[in-house]
C-alpha cells in the first residue's frame, strides 16, 4: 500500500526529505534569515527617522523575510505558496500593530533606539507572525502549537536583543558596528532558536488515517 493511501488530505503531506536536504535547509535557513535581518535593519536605521524607518521596516523587511523562509521551505512542504501568503500577511499586520503600539501608546515620547520601543513593537509583531504561521502548520505537523510559542520567543527575543545591543554599540563611529553587528546577532538568535523546531515539524507530519484504516486501528486497540 502506498504511503499516500493512509492520508485523507494529500495536499497537506510534507514531502519526504533526505538527511542531506535537511542539512541544506539548516544552512539556508540560518544564512538567509541572518542576511535579511542584517540588511533590512541596517538600511532602516540608516534613514534616521522614527516614522520613516518604522514604515520602511514593515514593507522592506516583510517581503524578503517571507520570501527567504519560503525559499528555504519550498522543497520541504506541500503548497509552499500558501506558506508565503500566511507569513507575508502575518508580518505586515503584526508590524503595523507593533508600530502603532510603539509610537502611540508609549509612556513617554517614543525613542526608536530604546529597548522599550522594541518590546512594544516586537511583542505584537512576533505574536502575530507566529499565529499566522501556526495556522499554516496546524493541519500539516504534529504539535504545531509549539511553533507559535517558540517562533514568538525567537522573533520577540531577536527584536529586543537588537534594542539592547544598540545601547552597547551606540558609541561606535562605524555604522556597520553600531547597527550592522546588533542586527546580525539578532538574526543569528532568531535562526538558531527557530530552526530545531522547524526540523522537528518537518519530520513529524500530522497523519490523517482514512476511514477503513482508522476503523481497523480502533479494532486493534490503537486508537
Amino acid at each position: 500500500m502506498s504511503r499516500n493511501a493512509d492520508y485523507t488530505d494529500v495536499d497537506n503531506l510534507v514531502p519526504p526529505s533526505s538527511t542531506a536536504s535537511f542539512e541544506g535547509l539548516v544552512i539556508s535557513w540560518l544564512a538567509l534569515n541572518v542576511l535579511t535581518w542584517t540588511i533590512t535593519l541596517y538600511i532602516s536605521f540608516a534613514l534616521k527617522s522614527e516614522t520613516v524607518s518604522g514604515w520602511f521596516l514593515i514593507f522592506s523587511l516583510s517581503i524578503p523575510f517571507a520570501l527567504c523562509q519560503w525559499l528555504c521551505l519550498a522543497k520541504h512542504i506541500a503548497n509552499p505558496g500558501r506558506f508565503l501568503i500566511y507569513t507575508l500577511s502575518g508580518w505586515i499586520i503584526g508590524a503595523i500593530i507593533g508600530l502603532v503600539m510603539a509610537t502611540t501608546f508609549a509612556v513617554s515620547t517614543p525613542n526608536y533606539t530604546t529597548p522599550e520601543y522594541f518590546l512594544r513593537f516586537g511583542l505584537p509583531w512576533g505574536l502575530t507572525v507566529s499565529f499566522f504561521q501556526y495556522g499554516f502548520w496546524e493541519t500539516r505537523a504534529s504539535r504545531s502549537y509549539l511553533w507559535f510559542l517558540v517562533n514568538s520567543f525567537a522573533l520577540v527575543g531577536g527584536v529586543e536583543l537588537f534594542g539592547y545591543l544598540l545601547i552597547w554599540t551606540s558609541a561606535a563611529i562605524n555604522p556597520i558596528i553600531r547597527v550592522g553587528l546588533p542586527a546580525t546577532i539578532a538574526g543569528v538568535f532568531y535562526s538558531v532558536v527557530s530552526v530545531p523546531l522547524l526540523l522537528w515539524l518537518l519530520k513529524h507530519p500530522k497523519v490523517k488515517l482514512s476511514g477503513a484504516i482508522l476503523k481497523k486501528s480502533q479494532q486493534l486497540g490503537f486508537s
